[in-house]
C-alpha cells in the first residue's frame, strides 16, 4: 500500500469531487442547488482568468506593426457612387415600402382639427402641415 502524503490525498478527492459534480451537473441528475454551486465555479473561473489577462496586458512591443500603406486622412477616396433614391411624390408621400412589414403596435400620427369658419372636424394626418383647407368650406385653417 502507498501512502501519499495529506495534501495529495485532499487534491485527489477534490478533483474527482468536481468532475463527479460537473458530470452530474450535465446529465441533468443534479438539483437546483448543485446547479447554482456549478455557476458559481465558472463564475470564479472566468473571474481568474480575467484577472490573468488584465494583471499581463500585452506590451507594445508584442504588437504586429501597423500597415503604413493606409491614406492619411484628408486624402480623397475613391468611392462607388451612392444608390439613387426613388423621388418622394409631389404630395409629400413617401414610396411604398415593399415587403416590410407595418410596424406593430404603432398607431398612426394624427390629429383632430376643426375648422374656425364652419366648425367642421376632420383629421390630418400629415404631422408637417401648419396650414391646411378645410374639406368642407374650402377656407385656409392653422394648425
Amino acid at each position: 500500500i502507498e501512502i501519499k502524503p495529506e495534501n495529495e490525498l485532499k487534491e485527489d478527492k477534490e478533483t474527482t469531487l468536481a468532475e463527479d459534480l460537473e458530470s452530474k451537473a450535465e446529465s441533468g441528475q443534479g438539483n437546483s442547488r448543485l446547479d447554482r454551486r456549478m455557476k458559481r465555479k465558472q463564475q470564479r473561473e472566468i473571474a481568474e482568468i480575467t484577472e490573468k489577462i488584465l494583471s499581463n496586458p500585452p506590451g507594445v512591443a508584442n504588437l504586429p506593426p501597423l500597415d503604413a500603406t493606409l491614406p492619411p486622412l484628408d486624402a480623397e477616396l475613391d468611392l462607388p457612387p451612392l444608390p439613387a433614391l426613388p423621388p418622394i411624390g409631389v404630395d409629400g408621400v413617401l414610396p411604398p415600402l415593399g415587403n416590410l412589414p407595418p410596424i406593430a403596435g404603432m398607431p398612426t400620427p394624427q390629429r383632430e382639427v376643426s375648422c374656425t369658419e364652419c366648425s367642421a372636424k376632420f383629421t390630418v394626418k400629415d404631422m408637417m402641415l401648419r396650414k391646411t383647407n378645410c374639406p368642407i368650406c374650402s377656407s385656409v385653417v392653422n394648425l
